[in-house]
């Protein structure tokens, strides 16, 4: 019997259940997605330092967040 590495196994379980949890995503009819990001990105300038560096982080002016909803149908009998 062949042994299988741990990592393939990792990566067949990851798909797997990549490709169930669309198939769910898929069954709603509709779904809104609403949010918050604060966040920037720009270019550090350190004195003495040689180049520049990139940077991307919290903005700091209130917190992140995001969700989804589903609309809620009531049926009545």
């Amino acid at each position: 019997m062949r042994r299988v590495r741990r990592g393939r196994c990792r990566k067949g379980a990851v798909a797997v259940s990549l490709c169930l949890a669309t198939g769910v995503a898929l069954a709603q009819s509709s779904v809104s997605l609403y949010g918050l990001a604060d966040a920037f990105a720009g270019v550090v300038r350190t004195p003495g330092a040689q180049g520049n560096a990139w940077e991307v982080g919290s903005g700091g002016l209130s917190t992140s967040y995001w969700g989804s909803r589903e609309p809620r149908i009531w049926a009545v009998a």
